[in-house]
């Protein structure tokens, strides 16, 4: 049953499934449409040509192989029958809670060989060497042993080490954003939280700490020279957002100075009597 799926700008960015011909890349993302919620599907030329490329003359068989040479997906034999599975497929996609669940058997289960049931994979076994690997077959990706799949990411990466946890979670603001923070006028509705996130935007774009921190700081001492209600401060979010309100000079214009000091002074200890004369006369 063809299913709604979503496709990321990165499908057309990734430089590994350019090696593949523009067919098999129409291919790949068909095949999302009619694998089940985990990605699976029955390995059956006909019945793949008829739903996805029927107005296209290709050959099938050899395009699902480039995709499997390439780690997009993995083929396998379950008792006899083969299987299709996409690689990462939960990574990129979420399927509907109504979906059933699959049906079709997982790679690996049942004493499953990759690819076709005539030419299985190599066992892969405690015994092998620690430092070896093993070829699964009909794909170019090295398996070392205890791995199950040649799959990996769809968004380019070449093995499958994990990516680097990105760091930014909110329970793990830098000592830099929290002296920011603390410095920050104060003003109704602020949101720590979304002052972090645009924080951490600015940061990803390589935007010094320190700069943020110090325009700040001018922010304040200007907030506090103007006199300005809490009501009209920025929002933190604002300020550490794209229109970099943190590079501002924040300095109060000459208009908004306080008066200059007058010279006339002392009026009230002078004593106006002196130089009076009786008659009133200077």
């Amino acid at each position: 049953m063809p299913r709604a799926r979503n496709i990321k700008h990165s499908f057309f960015k990734n430089d590994l499934l350019a090696e593949i011909p523009p067919l098999g890349r129409l291919l790949f993302a068909g095949l999302w449409t009619m694998a089940d919620r985990e990605g699976r599907l029955e390995d059956r030329h006909k019945r793949i040509r008829s739903e996805i490329m029927s107005y296209d003359d290709c050959d099938i068989d050899g395009l699902l192989n480039s995709l499997a040479k390439h780690g997009f997906i993995e083929r396998y034999v379950v008792d006899g029958v083969g299987y299709i599975q996409i690689c990462k497929f939960k990574s990129h996609q979420h399927p509907h809670r109504n979906e059933p669940p699959s049906a079709l058997p997982a790679p690996g289960q049942h004493s499953a060989s990759t690819v076709q049931a005539n030419n299985p994979a190599p066992e892969l076994t405690d015994a092998a060497p620690a430092d070896s690997y093993n070829l699964i077959t009909d794909s170019c990706n090295l398996i070392k042993p205890g791995m199950t799949s040649p799959c990996q990411e769809i968004d380019g990466e070449e093995s499958k080490l994990a990516k680097p946890k990105k760091s930014g979670k909110f329970d793990e603001c830098p000592a830099e954003f929290e002296a920011a923070w603390k410095a920050y006028p104060r003003r109704p509705g602020a949101s720590k939280k979304e002052a972090w996130q645009a924080w951490l935007a600015r940061r990803r774009d390589g935007v010094d700490a320190a700069l943020m921190v110090d325009g700040v700081r001018r922010y304040a001492a200007y907030i506090v020279a103007s006199g300005q209600s809490p009501k009209f401060v920025k929002h933190a979010a604002t300020f550490f957002g794209p229109y970099e309100h943190y590079k501002a000079d924040w300095s109060m214009p000459a208009d908004h100075a306080p008066p200059a000091s007058s010279k006339h002074t002392g009026f009230a200890n002078t004593n106006y009597t002196q130089g009076i004369a009786q008659d009133g006369s200077f």
